[in-house]
């Protein structure tokens, strides 16, 4: 176990060092924006409908569940476009296979943003 850990670690290193090789900071912040925009697209309409289901106090607890499910599937859909739009600007990194680059940084995002989003439910 920790032998893949550390893999997916030094695969995810590497991977990193060759996306800020090739990309400029413009083309980063056009991703980001770009990819920020796909997934309120994507996004609002379900956080729109959980936000206006809170007032029924019966299903408040699956509610937050559904919350936290889609903060998680957020940032990975978030990195996943981030990257797309990446190749889609650098036709250098195309034939690159930047899997583990998603997984690591979605599950840091996710578990980062998912604890935030428990705290402030904790306290409202």
């Amino acid at each position: 176990m920790i032998k893949k850990l550390s893999y997916l670690l030094s695969e995810y290193k590497v991977l990193r060092t060759k996306l800020d090789e090739k990309t400029s900071f413009k083309t980063t912040l056009k991703a980001i924006f770009s990819s920020i925009l796909i997934n309120l697209v994507i996004f609002l309409i379900p956080a729109l409908l959980v936000y206006n289901l809170f007032i029924i106090d019966k299903i408040i607890p699956i509610l937050k569940v559904i919350i936290i499910l889609l903060i998680i599937a957020f940032t990975f859909s978030y990195n996943y476009f981030y990257i797309k739009v990446v190749k889609n600007y650098e036709e250098s990194i195309e034939a690159i296979n930047f899997k583990h680059l998603i997984i690591v940084e979605s599950v840091i995002g996710s578990l980062f943003l998912s604890i935030l989003a428990i705290v402030i439910m904790t306290i409202i």
